[in-house]
């Protein structure tokens, strides 16, 4: 467990690429040091305007080493995946969507 928090949750675009370069750069959560061989399923958490595309390849290639074995996304919605699609990309395997009473409620 490392002795300082980082979160991301309200970072976006540069803010959001430094705070995680530091992170990885002072030994936060690497894959290498969970010492698993592997990623079974690893997700973009939520869309990004314009980021999509680059970080789903960047997990493709990641696949392609053996470091994934699975790369998915969550809270996608069509036009998101399509975005994918026209980019020439394999169709997630998993796309984690929030379903709770509350979301239902609000329709």
């Amino acid at each position: 467990m490392p002795l300082f928090g980082l979160g991301v949750y309200k970072a976006f675009g540069d803010d959001c690429r430094k705070a995680v370069k530091f992170a990885l750069q002072n030994g936060y959560c690497s894959f290498y040091g969970l010492d698993t061989g592997y990623i079974d399923l690893f997700l973009i958490h939520s869309p990004t305007p314009g980021g999509n595309v680059d970080s789903y390849k960047a997990m493709l290639k990641l696949k392609e080493q053996g470091v994934l074995r699975s790369a998915g996304v969550s809270n996608f919605v069509v036009n998101h995946l399509k975005e994918m699609e026209k980019a020439g990309l394999p169709t997630p395997a998993v796309n984690q969507i929030e379903l709770n009473r509350s979301l239902l409620a609000i329709r």
